[in-house]
């Protein structure tokens, strides 16, 4: 079964995408109108700096190619902002007149400039710097007009701030809109795969009869060959090879797709039973093979019953073994181990084969994954795993994978505990029995 955090993971994944392409749209976007923004307001400021200045100006004569401030008006009659300062200084730089008192505003003129500019000074200030000549062409000095840089800095960073809460307010719209618009487009394509498993549910338990037949016929004709060529008997024993080999792909394929149709009615299964059922009925085949086969139980004083379906279990620790007598070669061990948590039950499945690489390890739990190497000369349709993975998450377990490449594999499974009531052992005190 496909499982619904699949989806769910897939539309955050799609949401991420679009939040993050939308905030970065909005931050380009947000940097562009603040610097044009900025721009204007310092463009603006700039030219009424400079109109000041040439107001100001005008207010004072030249007599004898010097200023003279009789005629200029008084400060106390015409006021001005708090916020700006007129200086007048003679051709060596030195201050002769100030009107105003903005703070920290130098009372010599360090740069004398041949042409009227603007400068930028600490505080935030600016200041129009402009030499002033009397009729004749000769320098009577210079004027400043210097004006707190505030009246941009002011509506500027209130521009910042609206613009700081608004990407949050979009953002927040937007992933509200957006977790709608992906559950539409991932709607269909649920939708599709829900059918596609159903059909190879049903397919699957469609093909086994046929299949079944194919090879029951082909076990009676090898059994009695009296009325066969010579050559026929290999060639029904390839087609009883190839009906077997489906058959159990067919299973893997009807138990995949059960697997995720959640446990129905789920009754107590005592996973010691199972593991001691198991390891009996895999050991005349590692006999055959030279691997030796170790049990290991807990003599743990808790119970060993979780809840769930005997028929999935016994699916998942056998995939677990099975796997695990594949790719150990002769020679190696196998070992099963069952221990307890508090709150979950352990059963662990070593072996000493190939191993797994570290790039195929996040893999092996994929449907149809095999392995580049060991992997693709055994049999097997490459479901194993995936069905022993789907089993444990539909219990509420977890199934994972270490592996060491030429040192082997353990497969660990833990699963929710039914009981958490201990039975107290005869030595008072947990021990651990072992069977080979």
């Amino acid at each position: 079964m496909i499982e619904p955090s699949l989806f769910t993971r897939t539309r955050l994944q799609l949401l991420a995408g679009f939040l993050g392409v939308l905030a970065a749209i909005l931050l380009l976007f947000c940097a562009g109108v603040g610097g044009f923004f900025r721009l204007a307001l310092v463009q603006r400021f700039d030219q009424q700096l400079a109109a000041f200045a040439h107001a100001a100006l005008n207010t004072i004569d030249i007599e004898e190619g010097e200023f003279d401030f009789r005629s200029a008006p008084q400060a106390s009659s015409q006021p001005l902002p708090t916020d700006t300062e007129v200086q007048w200084f003679d051709p060596e730089g030195r201050l002769l007149r100030e009107v105003g008192a903005l703070p920290g505003i130098a009372a010599q003129l360090a740069e004398r400039p041949a042409t009227g500019r603007f400068e930028s000074l600490p505080g935030p200030l600016r200041a129009w710097v402009e030499p002033v000549r009397a009729p004749g062409g000769t320098l009577a000095g210079y004027l400043r007009v210097t004006r707190s840089f505030e009246t941009v800095e002011g509506p500027f960073g209130q521009l910042l701030w609206g613009l700081a809460a608004g990407i949050p307010a979009v953002l927040l719209v937007s992933a509200a809109g957006g977790w709608w618009l992906t559950g539409l487009v991932i709607r269909p394509v649920e939708d599709t795969l829900r059918r596609l498993e159903q059909f190879a549910a049903d397919a699957s338990h469609e093909l086994r009869n046929p299949l079944m037949a194919i090879q029951s016929n082909c076990a009676v004709a090898i059994k009695y060959p009296e009325q066969m060529r010579p050559g026929d008997r290999q060639k029904f024993l390839r087609i009883e090879d190839a009906a077997r080999q489906l058959l159990t792909l067919v299973q893997e394929l009807l138990m995949l797709a059960r697997t995720g149709e959640g446990i129905a009615a789920p009754e107590p299964v005592d996973l010691a039973h199972l593991v001691r059922e198991l390891a009996a009925e895999y050991r005349p085949r590692t006999c055959e093979r030279d691997l030796q086969l170790d049990l290991a139980i807990e003599a743990s004083p808790a119970s060993w019953q979780v809840s769930g379906k005997a028929v999935q279990l016994r699916c998942l620790l056998a995939n677990l073994i099975e796997n695990a007598v594949k790719f150990t070669p002769e020679g190696g061990s196998i070992a099963i181990r069952l221990s307890r948590e508090p709150r979950e039950i352990l059963v662990q499945v070593s072996d000493t084969g190939v191993g797994i690489v570290p790039a195929d390890l996040p893999h092996v739990f994929d449907r149809f994954w095999r392995a580049d190497r060991s992997r693709h000369r055994q049999g097997g349709s490459g479901l194993g795993l995936a069905i022993a993975h789907g089993i444990a998450q539909a219990h509420g377990g977890t199934l994972d994978a270490r592996s060491v490449p030429e040192h082997g594999s353990t497969f660990t499974v833990r699963l929710p505990a039914v009981h958490e009531s201990r039975r107290q052992g005869k030595n008072g005190g947990p021990g651990l029995t072992a069977t080979r």
